[in-house]
């Protein structure tokens, strides 16, 4: 069995044992998760579920909107250093509304605990995930947003597209734990990115603000939320890329070596999609997290593509509306050269 030097990282011990020992025992020191929120946030109920998120900028309808979905063990902290500069950027007049939410089993969204594993409905699942932020856009009244999801975060959002494209603007993937269309890549035969994909979250924490990540650990059933997710990991090894029709940029860190590779595959079969635009850019020393290695491009980046989509929707709106007009005419003019 695995085991962690406790002189090496004491306090990470204290997060991978648990889930490596198997079930644990019952916690007695735990809070409700409203306990320990911040000063601004906030939760709702979707699907079921009481989520955790925190919300930014202009709530008038019309204005642009991006939606972030953090990775394997983030939260909304994973984000706490761009939601409010892009909610206030000058690049945006009516401002830009940023929301960003707690993917169970992490953050401060609550951890049911009477789905089983292979249960369709479980929020622990890609599906279920995307099921809730689906939910939580018309909960909240985001007709389409500008969808950002980080590392395992994007798995979430192309299955958000798939289900309800609808709400999708376009989709910012930040290092990517993406298949790549090859049936070894899956977390269900314990494939490379399984593993990559574990190892670059732990990097990433032991990078971060220790208080920040561990403070949803003293939240209710923290433990328990966290072995049901364990048991529904598995990344599909395909994925239908060509059915994307939407903007597509992909952010990946020269230096994260883990999903390098994965990631310009992921770009590779976006651009052969002839339907809309796929780039892929690569920061210069930057590891798995270039939201905080890469903090001022990253915000350049996110701020450009949201303004990017925003008018391709803009101009597909208003061709939609001529079409519709163009359509309501042509009846009239055949009564009117018949008579």
């Amino acid at each position: 069995m695995l085991q962690i030097q406790k002189e090496t990282a004491p306090w990470l011990s204290e997060i991978v044992q648990p889930l490596i020992q198997g079930r644990p025992e019952p916690l007695t020191d735990t809070l409700p998760p409203q306990q320990l929120g911040d000063s601004d946030s906030q939760w709702i109920r979707v699907e079921g579920v009481n989520v955790h998120y925190k919300d930014y900028g202009p709530k008038t309808p019309g204005a642009p909107a991006v939606l972030l979905l953090h990775g394997f063990n983030g939260s909304v902290f994973s984000w706490r250093k761009v939601m409010q500069p892009i909610s206030g950027a000058d690049a945006f007049k009516q401002g830009c509304r940023v929301i960003a939410f707690d993917r169970p089993p992490f953050g401060l969204t609550e951890r049911p605990l009477h789905w089983s594993g292979g249960d369709a409905m479980s929020p622990y699942t890609s599906e279920g995930g995307a099921r809730l932020a689906a939910g939580l856009l018309e909960a909240l009244g985001v007709e389409k947003a500008v969808v950002v999801g980080h590392s395992a975060g994007a798995v979430t959002a192309v299955e958000l597209y798939r289900r309800a494209p609808e709400r999708v603007a376009g989709l910012m993937l930040v290092a990517p734990a993406l298949p790549t269309n090859d049936p070894q890549n899956s977390w269900s035969t314990g494939g490379g990115l399984g593993r990559k994909l574990r190892f670059a979250a732990v990097r990433a924490i032991l990078q971060e603000e220790r208080d920040g990540y561990l403070l949803p650990m003293r939240s209710h059933d923290w433990d328990k939320g966290s072995l049901l997710s364990m048991r529904t990991m598995n990344f599909a090894g395909s994925f239908p890329y060509e059915s994307i029709a939407v903007p597509v940029k992909i952010i990946i860190g020269e230096d994260d070596t883990f999903l390098l590779k994965t990631s310009k595959r992921v770009a590779e079969l976006l651009e052969e999609r002839t339907v809309a635009d796929t780039d892929l850019t690569v920061y210069p020393a930057c590891g798995h997290v270039p939201m905080d290695d890469s903090k001022a491009e990253f915000e350049e980046d996110l701020k450009s593509f949201t303004q990017l989509c925003m008018s391709i929707e803009c101009k597909s709106i208003a061709q939609a509306d001529m079409d519709s007009e163009s359509t309501q005419r042509m009846p009239q003019a055949s009564t009117s050269s018949s008579m």
